[in-house]
């Protein structure tokens, strides 16, 4: 497998396919991650129309639990849907349509983050996680394990979550520059002498001409060792 390809496979087992909503809710859960608060309520009536209502309190509740913003609205199971339905005093529903208008459903969540007091992902943001990243890959954590920490250290920080796939660009760059590094490091202090005869040893096992770097000295080492 070549590394483009492991990479590919450990992105995707590590992104969510989606937001996980639970498709049956228990009461309880209703209740703390779907139920609306008088504040909440006020913040809702403030929407025109019944749907652009019920898209702001689903959303709202989404990015309060989830520190994302959801992308669908028919992955909204019914029994949420109308459990958020009966608060707002609207008929029940057995699915919600998109939302015709973007730009209706942009100013929406832009009143979400600062009803939540959300902040955004930015330059500044990406630059002081990509910094902390580099300490954490330095420390040994692996690719998997640093997309899941960096994900929950930027919702510590009261942040609207990137794409899934801006965390992965940082960490895989991060992670491979890391380990580039150590290859460095080793095999600058390793003799002369003792990198031919690992070369020699790559290429009577044949390792050599599937595309393996020669340990010879100012050569790349990331794929030897």
């Amino acid at each position: 497998m070549t590394d483009d390809a492991q990479t590919d496979s450990a992105t995707r087992r590590r992104r969510p396919k989606d937001i996980p909503l639970p498709e049956e809710p228990s009461e309880n859960e209703l209740a703390v991650d779907w139920g609306l608060s008088t504040t909440d309520h006020l913040e809702v009536a403030r929407c025109r129309g019944d749907l652009n209502r019920l898209r702001f309190a689903i959303q709202l509740c989404v990015l309060r639990k989830h520190c994302r913003f959801l992308a669908n609205y028919s992955l909204v199971p019914v029994r949420i849907i109308n459990h958020l339905c009966k608060q707002l005093d609207l008929p029940p529903l057995l699915k919600l349509e998109e939302p015709e208008r973007d730009a209706t459903e942009y100013v929406q969540q832009q009143r979400i983050r600062d009803y939540l007091k959300f902040h955004s992902y930015d330059e500044r943001i990406e630059t002081e996680l990509t910094s902390w990243l580099v300490d954490r890959a330095v420390e040994g954590f692996l690719p998997e394990q640093l997309y899941g920490r960096a994900e929950q250290l930027l919702k510590s920080w009261h942040l609207v979550l990137p794409a899934s796939s801006t965390i992965e660009r940082l960490v895989d760059s991060v992670s491979a520059r890391a380990k580039n590094d150590f290859y460095e490091f080793i095999t600058a202090r390793l003799p002369d002498a003792l990198l031919e005869q690992i070369d020699e040893l790559l290429e009577k096992t044949g390792l050599d001409g599937s595309g393996i770097a020669k340990l010879s000295p100012g050569a790349t080492h990331s794929k030897c060792l």
